[in-house]
């Protein structure tokens, strides 16, 4: 079963934690700091993220928030906000976001972040039950989820409740680890998209942070949500094209 190899409350542990710099940081202990400290660690830490050209490249920074993007003024439900980093582009950007995040501290802290410029969320939502159900105050036009959904096994549970409130003609933005980045970690053939990671080859672990990782392509995304989502954008980024971005569109009228 999936829950044998999924914990959530450990998920949660895990992810009070912020990887920068080479070490984590507690996001409680970020909370301590002066507003002064908390500006200059934003100001430090976004071109860190963007310049690991593994992980999030200036390529998928312009198709979610340039190229691609649905007109502006939209509200956002940013799902795993973690930091509030790529919250607070999307703010600069001119949309409106509300966070939800595991996380009670990295909510918080997701908050402030926005604050440092001046912004504010437009609620905050702590994700329960492995993420399969999430509360949510308002309708939205674009589900936001980066590198989040290939930590836990509930991708289509997921994505089925996000359309849920999703206003007609939104969107459901991802990045996603790749097949790619599987093979050239594990040294090993992607195994067959109807075949679950977990039950194909549950020991197999490929990324030092989470304790639940998964894969993604094009092929897999169609078979788990295909018969209520539309790939509209896929695309490889990063160094190796080690993971993909993709935006959704949903297949019916929602509402």
């Amino acid at each position: 079963m999936r829950s044998d190899f999924y914990d959530f409350n450990a998920q949660k542990k895990i992810w009070s934690y912020i990887p920068f710099g080479g070490q984590k940081i507690l996001s409680k202990d970020i909370l301590t700091w002066a507003p002064e400290r908390l500006a200059d660690w934003v100001n430090v830490y976004g071109p860190e993220v963007y310049q690991q050209q593994s992980h999030r490249d200036n390529k998928y920074r312009k198709a979610f928030y340039t190229e691609f993007s649905i007109p502006k003024h939209k509200h956002v439900y940013d799902f795993g906000c973690g930091t509030g980093y790529f919250a607070l582009e999307l703010c600069r950007k001119d949309y409106m976001v509300s966070l939800a995040d595991i996380n009670e501290d990295s909510l918080t802290l997701a908050n402030r972040v926005l604050a440092v410029e001046g912004f504010n969320s437009q609620g905050t939502h702590l994700i329960s039950n492995g993420g399969k159900t999430f509360p949510v105050s308002q309708p939205y036009d674009i589900f936001h989820s980066v590198g989040v959904l290939h930590h836990t096994p509930y991708f289509r549970e997921i994505l089925l409740a996000a359309i849920i409130n999703l206003n007609p003609g939104g969107q459901i933005w991802l990045m996603l680890y790749s097949d790619n980045l599987f093979k050239e970690l594990t040294v090993i053939e992607v195994c067959p998209v109807s075949k679950p990671i977990w039950r194909y080859n549950s020991r197999i672990t490929f990324d030092p942070i989470g304790s639940y990782l998964d894969w993604y392509n094009p092929e897999k995304i169609e078979y788990l949500v295909g018969d209520f989502l539309r790939i509209v954008h896929c695309d490889y980024v990063g160094m190796n094209g080690n993971h993909l971005i993709v935006k959704l569109e949903v297949k019916f009228n929602n509402g």
